[in-house]
């Protein structure tokens, strides 16, 4: 805001016996000092003659301030400089477009506040003697978001939210490790015995393959090679990864998932080490019992259906190897 004074200055010399200079300034305060400033621009007018002439001269002196910071009360302009990419782009110009908040963030409004809804108290910091203004939890999953969408580094999210890199380094692993507190036993629960009982049921029925309760594969995400990491990430298609390895129902729902996998490891490695398989071996995954497979009296064990990558055990079903599908019909109809 602008704030406009005036200021009338009297001053006697001999060429002007009473100079009246009106001082037009932007500011909040008037600086005493410096009106000797303002009276040494009144000059002579080269025009006149004789030095008892008299006259009022009026002076208007604006102060140009390029920068708008300027003419801002100091708590005013402190706060402006602590406003980042959140409070200048998302607040001011997102919330009001969900064409373009979806774009940046890659969800829509709804979800993103259904995310915030879970965790904002986990991520809610109270005001405190050093830090009057805390992080919102909405800037802290802002800066998450972003983060996930772009792979950018966080010093380039530093520069955007103005939030120093480190805080921005633990502020996205809080937000992250509460999303999956908050929410992975709620989108992706351990199985019921009664939700393996429908899984069953659906394999038969849609896909005509009885006591299978699950089916189970990896998928390779593209990522940008992590600094000294070598080839940890790098994998047979000739690029960089993590393994997400998944298993999935009749109708394609998560059942299980284990993300974050060298690239370089493979499917059977990964599930070998995973806690999914330790729950299998120990009883704790809900898989059925043994039952007869329908329309026959053949007692069969409920089975894990894998790729040929995959070992064969009680729990874990697989094809047959293309190379013997080849000479053999029966195995062919099988796979």
């Amino acid at each position: 805001m602008e704030v406009k004074q005036e200021l009338t200055i009297k001053e006697e010399n001999k060429y002007f016996l009473d100079t009246t200079c009106k001082v037009e300034i932007y500011a909040n305060k008037v600086d005493v000092a410096a009106l000797d400033t303002f009276k040494s621009e009144i000059k002579e007018e080269p025009n006149r003659e004789s030095p008892d002439y008299l006259d009022l001269k009026e002076v208007s002196i604006k102060t140009e301030i390029e920068d708008e910071t300027k003419l801002m009360p100091f708590e005013e302009k402190q706060q402006n400089e602590k406003e980042g990419a959140f409070k200048l782009t998302v607040e001011r110009r997102l919330f009001q477009n969900e064409e373009k908040f979806r774009e940046y963030f890659r969800l829509c409004m709804d979800l993103f506040e259904t995310v915030l809804r879970y965790i904002r108290d986990d991520i809610t910091k109270k005001p405190y003697k050093k830090r009057q203004h805390p992080i919102s939890a909405e800037e802290k999953l802002s800066v998450t978001l972003r983060y996930l969408v772009t792979g950018a580094s966080f010093r380039s999210l530093a520069f955007q939210y103005r939030i120093h890199h480190s805080w921005i380094s633990v502020l996205v692993k809080e937000v992250l490790e509460n999303i999956e507190s908050r929410t992975l036993h709620i989108y992706i629960p351990e199985p019921s015995k009664g939700q393996m009982k429908t899984n069953v049921q659906d394999f038969y029925y849609l896909w005509n393959y009885p006591n299978c309760c699950a089916s189970i594969d990896g998928k390779h995400i593209r990522i940008l090679c992590p600094n000294k990491a070598g080839s940890l990430f790098f994998n047979y298609k000739n690029y960089h990864s993590v393994v997400l390895l998944a298993l999935v129902d009749a109708r394609y729902r998560f059942v299980a998932i284990d993300v974050g996998s060298y690239g370089r490891k493979g499917d059977a490695g990964i599930f070998s080490k995973s806690v999914i398989k330790q729950k299998i071996d120990n009883g704790n995954f809900n898989i059925p019992s043994p039952s007869n497979i329908p329309g026959t009296n053949i007692i069969q064990p409920h089975v894990i259906l894998g790729d040929e990558a995959f070992s064969l055990t009680t729990t874990m079903m697989k094809h047959y190897p293309q190379s013997q599908t080849t000479y053999d019909k029966t195995k062919a109809v099988y796979n």
